[in-house]
């Protein structure tokens, strides 16, 4: 069975981004990663960059299906850029997976 994958609550937020992180850039986005026994994620979509909830709402419906069904463990906090928006799922995947190769 797969282990679900669990949002970082404001307090994790704040402690996490206190400790020494790794960050890799991509065109999807800004990632920030630290290495950890849970698997916790967070994706900040700032409403600046997209007006509507229901683009916002699938960019990070797409981002945690793809971290969840990686490998990889820790925490992930992940920055959307402006231009990941109007990506396909497709172009999506293969930007993320290069995200996680870099780490």
């Amino acid at each position: 069975m797969k282990t679900a994958c669990k949002r970082i609550n404001r307090q994790e937020f704040g402690f996490f981004l206190k400790n020494p992180y790794k960050t890799v850039y991509n065109k999807l986005g800004t990632l920030k990663y630290k290495k950890d026994i849970n698997k916790k994620i967070s994706i900040v979509v700032s409403s600046k960059h997209e007006k509507r909830a229901v683009k916002r709402n699938k960019i990070k419906r797409r981002l945690i299906n793809l971290y969840q069904k990686s490998k990889l463990s820790g925490v992930v906090i992940f920055y959307v850029s402006k231009q990941s928006y109007n990506i396909q799922y497709d172009e999506t995947k293969s930007l993320f997976e290069d995200l996680l190769g870099k780490i």
